[in-house]
């Protein structure tokens, strides 16, 4: 909320400065596609964006490890956005930094497919310490199980379907993670429970 009369100011000025800011913020989100709500009454003027621009802002807005539809030449593919995964690139190949080439993989059958980081891990009988040693993204079926050297991590799904040309579509997908992640092994060599969580 823009106050109408705030205490401690210069009220011409301060009133010049709002009035000044709400005709930016209104134009400029105007423009940009957004439902700027406004109202004004005697307390001062309110601005807002309603839920579904919001919830839209967030979809569109680009963020590490992000999965995009990369489909070309009818072939489905999946684009993974640069990102870091137990703190190393998600991928060894992807490019650090610049993103570019892009990182993607095919999906190699229709239906439901899963974009999982595998993480390799170790421990260290000496000091009682796990630690990650390799990450790559794959491409699976269904979310592989942990095991005394992996972690797997779900990125998120993606849906393959044909195109109707002969080739295949991405159709749906859904995000799992949102950003680069931290993942931890608690336990010694036999007995251990992993966790991961949002960097």
């Amino acid at each position: 909320m823009i106050p109408s009369l705030p205490p401690y100011w210069d009220i011409p000025a301060f009133k010049q400065f709002f009035d000044e800011l709400y005709d930016w913020l209104y134009s400029t989100q105007a423009k940009a596609g957004f439902g700027l709500l406004a109202s004004e009454d005697r307390d001062g003027r309110t601005l807002s964006l309603s839920k579904r621009d919001i919830v839209r802002a967030v979809a569109e807005t680009p963020f590490r490890l992000q999965l995009l539809d990369a489909t070309s030449g009818g072939v489905a593919k999946v684009r993974v956005r640069l990102g870091n995964v137990a703190g190393r690139k998600a991928d060894a190949s992807m490019t650090s930094i610049t993103d570019d080439p892009v990182f993607t993989k095919t999906l190699t059958a229709n239906g439901n497919r899963i974009i999982q980081c595998k993480v390799t891990v170790a421990y260290d009988t000496a000091t009682g310490v796990w630690s990650s040693t390799a990450c790559a993204i794959e491409e699976v079926a269904s979310l592989t199980a942990n095991d005394a050297t992996h972690i797997y991590l779900e990125l998120g799904n993606a849906t393959r379907a044909s195109n109707g040309s002969g080739g295949y579509a991405v159709t749906a997908v859904n995000q799992v993670v949102s950003g680069d992640q931290w993942v931890a092994r608690v336990g010694d060599g036999s007995t251990y429970v992993d966790y991961n969580g949002l960097v």
